[in-house]
């Protein structure tokens, strides 16, 4: 699971690639004017990425304005991506856990200020002090003080139990609450919590808070879930320079942090909802002031060159509850990326403009998730049209 600024080389190929469209009834003429040639810009930049399959989604107002499918579920195949196909989503579950912790707080089981010793009390840190003070509220921003530490689930057949206990083990690599840290393992402690506090394991908690109420039929937390399931995209790798279909990744360990499988339509239903202050249809599935709380400035994190040279309109970068957070053409933006073996996505809403995309791939890996979610979001919110998918490309090959 990454940040959406990382990008790992790989060596470009060209591939013949087949295109299936699900095209919602535009009812924007912005949208529609907007989103004028991004078929072929689309295919021109998985082209160039070597992407075999994407989907991508925009919500505009409430309303899902485009959903589409580009290429094919596993290379060497003729299955078509559409609007409906599986792809793991990464780290945009953190979003999805921190979510469904503020529909407990909004039930009153739990508070972001919680310390996570009432819920977990075998739950220890190197650090006595840390044991003693953290918050759920810290688990979910990454101001822990430890780095990411990956080798300790990554692989692993431990329990999340056995994880957690194994963390007192790690030496801080930060001061706690004194720097931004991403870490995947807190937010499987914060998963633990809300187990805790519902009565209910993590897994059944997000399908009752959000996939119910959402209408997310397909989506589910497990690659577990994906046997028997039609419609599935294949993850893919071309780290030898070969591109070839990989196994899922099992990340039942580690599930609150990345582990969730959706679709590019039922993702739209996520959005929306976070758009519209927690409503959807007749449903209030979250309350304001607790999408407000997830959205609100916890972590600073380093601007360094590297992403000002790419995006020069932003000023800050940070992390609120779950969510990445930063300024892009004057507008504020929530996003978040995903990243595991063979899948990569990244989402971007614009609160005050009612506007969100998704995109989901089915390579590890590459840039062009980012690159399409921040081309789209652009062609809304500024007469701009910069080839982000080219910039990142080109930061690609220098590595």
């Amino acid at each position: 699971m990454q940040k959406g600024q990382n990008i790992v080389k790989c060596v470009l190929v060209s591939l013949v690639l087949s295109v299936t469209t699900v095209l919602l009834e535009v009812n924007h003429a912005s949208a529609s004017d907007a989103l004028d040639g991004i078929d072929s810009y689309i295919l021109e930049s998985m082209d160039a990425w070597e992407v075999p399959g994407l989907a991508i989604a925009v919500v505009k107002d409430n309303e899902a304005v485009f959903v589409k499918g580009y290429g094919v579920r596993t290379y060497g195949n003729l299955e078509k991506v559409d609007q409906n196909t599986l792809f793991a989503i990464g780290s945009i579950t953190k979003g999805m856990t921190a979510s469904s912790i503020a529909a407990l707080v909004d039930q009153k089981k739990l508070a972001w200020d919680d310390k996570v010793t009432t819920y977990l009390p075998w739950f220890e840190f190197y650090d006595p002090y840390v044991t003693r003070e953290i918050t759920i509220r810290d688990l979910l921003s990454h101001r822990s003080g430890l780095g990411r530490r990956d080798a300790l689930w990554y692989g692993s057949k431990l329990s999340r139990r056995k994880i957690l206990e194994r963390v007192k083990r790690l030496k801080p690599s930060y001061g706690f609450r004194a720097g931004y840290g991403y870490q995947n393992v807190m937010f499987l402690a914060a998963g633990e919590v809300a187990a805790e506090a519902s009565g209910m394991s993590w897994d059944s908690l997000v399908a009752k808070k959000l996939f119910e109420p959402l209408k997310m039929h397909r989506s589910n937390t497990s690659v577990l879930n994906l046997v028997g399931k039609d419609n599935v995209a294949a993850p893919h790798t071309n780290a030898d320079g070969t591109l070839q279909a990989i196994e899922y990744r099992n990340l039942d360990s580690i599930a609150p942090a990345g582990s969730i499988n959706s679709t590019a339509h039922e993702m739209t239903n996520f959005l929306q909802m976070l758009l519209s202050k927690g409503r959807f249809g007749d449903l209030q599935v979250l309350s304001e002031e607790s999408i407000r709380e997830m959205w609100t400035p916890h972590t600073n994190l380093p601007l360094n060159d590297s992403v000002r040279s790419i995006f020069p309109s932003t000023h800050v970068v940070l992390y609120g509850l779950g969510w990445g957070l930063r300024d892009f053409r004057g507008h504020w933006l929530v996003e978040h990326s995903g990243g595991i073996d063979g899948m990569t996505s990244h989402t971007i809403m614009v609160p005050d403009d009612t506007l969100g995309v998704i995109v989901l791939t089915n390579l590890g890996s590459n840039g062009l998730a980012v690159a399409l979610a921040y081309g789209v979001i652009e062609r809304f919110i500024s007469q701009e049209r910069v080839d982000y998918s080219a910039i990142l490309l080109d930061e690609f090959r220098k590595q």
